[in-house]
């Protein structure tokens, strides 16, 4: 009876061990390695180091947490999330503020995210931009996606430019905005200038008294002159609309052109020869077509 109480009691221990382990790396905000772990656990359970590493190697096999790749070291880390959460959590925290391409952003976790592939993690971007949990945009004169945590606005178009300026002339932002007679609050007061123009948030606002669609028609005037046949590549028309319509008041605006019946669209022929920067460019909404020409109804 002696022995099986001892076998009962180390039972206990060993399941109460499991359970601090895993409540334990509940509360930690990223994986840690087992040493990081063992200087997190209360007193009593601060096992010897090998013994916690091979527990947590048990957990990970039961699935009660999960195993990472080392980084920055040559142990293994672990979480109570799994690699898709931890690559959620860096996307949606790490970008605010922070207005970068897909392919930096794949460079710039790719360490963290060991066991991620490359395809995933620009699906999983593209799935955040979807929800809503992530946004993008382009800035002024820049060809290049950006994505970030924060709304690509006029805040951020407005700071962007700025930047822009005075690493070209070697000078101080503010420098920059006392000569261009920009208040510091400038970049706010265009940011919530623009949501009031434009409570929908989907760019059907007029702007500056005159209706998107109205830009629109106007641009492809001048892009083909002359009274010929109105058919201007999308790409084009978003690029001479850069300073008017930006991003999705720009697609708001031609799926609303459609709908009414002003315009047509033809699709690419061959898709899959453009980089995903090209695509971007010549998609309209998340149903994935890839669009040509935009075509005015006469």
């Amino acid at each position: 009876m002696a022995d099986l109480a001892v076998v009962l009691e180390d039972s206990r221990r060993v399941a109460d061990l499991d359970d601090v382990i895993v409540r334990t790396l509940q509360s930690v905000e990223e994986p840690v390695t087992a040493a990081a772990l063992r200087a997190k656990l209360p007193g009593p359970f601060q096992v010897a180091l090998p013994d916690l590493t091979q527990t947590l190697q048990k957990l990970s096999e039961t699935g009660r947490v999960y195993r990472f790749a080392p980084y920055r070291s040559k142990a293994d880390r672990f979480w109570s999330h799994s690699l898709r959460d931890y690559a959620v959590l860096l996307l949606t925290t790490q970008t605010v503020d922070r207005f970068e391409t897909k392919a930096f952003w794949t460079k710039q976790f790719k360490a963290k995210l060991k066991g991620l592939s490359e395809k995933d993690l620009l699906d999983l971007i593209q799935q955040l931009v979807r929800t809503g949990q992530m946004h993008s945009g382009k800035f002024l004169g820049s060809s290049s996606l950006r994505f970030s945590a924060s709304p690509i606005d006029a805040k951020a178009l407005v700071s962007n430019a700025l930047d822009q300026i005075a690493r070209r002339f070697s000078i101080s932002v503010a420098d920059v905005r006392k000569l261009a007679g920009v208040a510091d609050g400038f970049a706010e007061a265009a940011s919530a200038g623009s949501a009031a123009n434009d409570p929908a948030g989907d760019g059907s606002a007029k702007q500056s008294a005159v209706s998107a669609e109205t830009l629109v028609i106007d641009a492809v005037q001048e892009l083909r002159p002359g009274g010929g046949a109105s058919i201007v590549p999308i790409v084009e028309l978003r690029r001479f609309l850069a300073f008017k319509l930006v991003g999705e008041a720009f697609n708001s605006a031609l799926q609303r052109m459609e709908r009414n019946g002003q315009v047509d669209f033809t699709l690419h022929p061959d898709p899959a020869s453009l980089d995903d920067s090209a695509r971007q460019d010549r998609m309209l909404d998340d149903g994935g077509k890839i669009y040509d020409m935009l075509i005015v109804r006469r």
